[in-house]
């Protein structure tokens, strides 16, 4: 039976940090190679793209986390995804780029940010998920992460 893989061998993708200081933040990386190990976990080797200097790695695509216990007193398990698609370019409306690669994708926004909106923001050379709490003008939000 073949397998049908979500990434193929020169694909960029964003991998999960689990580095202390980074933790949950996302990095550019292109996929060098992929395997099933022995138990059966899904792996991509990685190329950093904009830590050259950092030495390449295998990165299972789903790793489960457990959960410290709730107010049931039972602990759980949660799985994570560690590997996801290049984020797409954000452009606001009239200001999409006039050329631009055929397989780049690049999402228009028409409207403004709101409290409560989920955003992707880059900072450190990695991009951040984070939530808007307040709306401070209309180019500047405050975030929680």
């Amino acid at each position: 039976m073949d397998l049908i893989l979500p990434f193929k061998i020169g694909d960029l993708a964003e991998a999960r940090s689990l580095v202390p200081g980074f933790n949950g933040a996302w990095f550019r990386s292109k996929i060098e190679d992929t395997r099933v190990t022995e138990s059966g976990h899904l792996e991509y080797y990685l190329e950093y793209i904009d830590y050259t200097e950092e030495a390449k790695e295998w990165l299972r695509v789903f790793r489960m986390e457990l959960n410290p216990e709730c107010g049931n007193g039972k602990s759980s398990t949660s799985c994570q995804i560690m590997l996801r698609p290049s984020f797409a370019q954000w452009c606001r409306e009239g200001q999409v780029p006039e050329h631009f690669s055929k397989s780049e994708l690049i999402v228009t926004v028409c409207d403004t940010w709101k409290v409560g909106d989920w955003v992707e923001w880059l900072y450190e050379d990695c991009y951040w998920t984070a939530k808007i709490i307040k709306v401070l003008t209309k180019d500047v939000v405050q975030m929680t992460h």
